[in-house]
């Protein structure tokens, strides 16, 4: 439905006001990631791109494509 999106966005508001540091919001559509911060930071990861969180998870590194790798497995 198309009001999924705006509702997802007013949750991400949400949590940024409640103080937490990042909100990372995956969009299988796109198969891309969108990082949300503090002072409408806004940082889009495509599908090629490595999703890092260097600020709020050192060393975390996960390629975008592998969020979306389960739409690719053979007979499901």
């Amino acid at each position: 439905p198309s009001d999924r999106w705006p509702r997802l966005m007013g949750k991400v508001v949400e949590y940024i006001d409640a103080g937490v540091t990042v909100v990372v919001v995956l969009d299988p559509k796109t198969e891309s990631a969108t990082v949300y911060g503090a002072a409408d930071r806004e940082d889009i990861f495509e599908t090629d791109d490595t999703l890092v969180l260097p600020d709020v998870l050192p060393g975390f590194a996960v390629p975008v494509a592998k969020f979306f790798a389960w739409r690719s497995v053979p007979g499901e």
